[in-house]
């Protein structure tokens, strides 16, 4: 399992700040953190769309292992692709 939301400590937010506008610019949200807990969220502007192909490479990378994804469908569905 993995989680899609990106967090920062807010004492770290200064350092962070070029890696937290290029996860928004790539469409991720931010959540922002003091001790531990979530105290505000920064989200992307409406004109930002989510880069879906970088976050899938991100988490499994450029050749993921397994079945490819119309495979499954077409398993799931009962067919062949």
């Amino acid at each position: 399992m993995f989680c899609c939301v990106k967090s920062a400590s807010v004492l770290q937010v200064p350092k962070q700040w070029p890696e937290i506008l290029r996860w928004l610019a790539a469409g991720e949200e931010v959540e922002l953190t003091e001790e531990s807990k979530v105290i505000a969220k920064v989200v992307p502007s409406k004109q930002a769309s989510p880069d879906f192909l970088r976050r899938a490479e991100n988490i499994w990378g450029k050749d993921p292992q397994g079945k490819p994804l119309s495979e499954l469908v077409a398993e799931g569905r009962g067919s062949k692709p």
